[in-house]
């Protein structure tokens, strides 16, 4: 897929389409796979409180089955050890932030599991666990 549309209609071009195009256009693409917008342009960081819909959208796109206990799928994968069950609730009230660029949500972290979740189309683009520490780091 090159492109795709928001819920406004504003066309996006996908990591895929400009890593195919071979070069970067310095405009600080949304999906840029060159690292150009993740250099320039700072990721906005909200504390959760009421988006639990766009942290179940995120998990969904992650392949998690939310008809089954996806919490204890989620920590038994980032422990990499069955997990006793866990109030959703307690999870996304210990810290974790949502994650926005140029102020479109691309998905959340957890601090206490240093686990990043992204949206589909922000996962080819070089956002790594490390990048969101540094700038969480430097926001505090």
């Amino acid at each position: 897929m090159d492109c795709y549309f928001d819920d406004q209609g504003t066309r996006f071009l996908t990591s895929e389409f400009l890593r195919k195009r071979g070069h970067c256009c310095k405009s600080s693409c949304l999906h840029c796979p060159y690292g150009h917008t993740l250099k320039t342009i700072k990721f906005q960081f909200e504390d959760y409180t009421n988006q639990k819909k766009q942290l179940l959208e995120t998990l969904r796109e992650n392949g998690y089955n939310l008809e089954q206990n996806f919490v204890n799928d989620l920590l038994s994968e980032a422990l990499n050890e069955k997990t006793k069950e866990v109030d959703l609730e307690v999870l996304i009230h210990e810290g974790v932030k949502l994650i926005y660029l140029k102020g479109y949500y691309c998905g959340f972290y957890v601090p206490t599991t240093e686990n990043l979740f992204l949206k589909l189309h922000f996962k080819y683009q070089g956002i790594t666990e490390e990048i969101i520490k540094e700038q969480l780091n430097n926001t505090l």
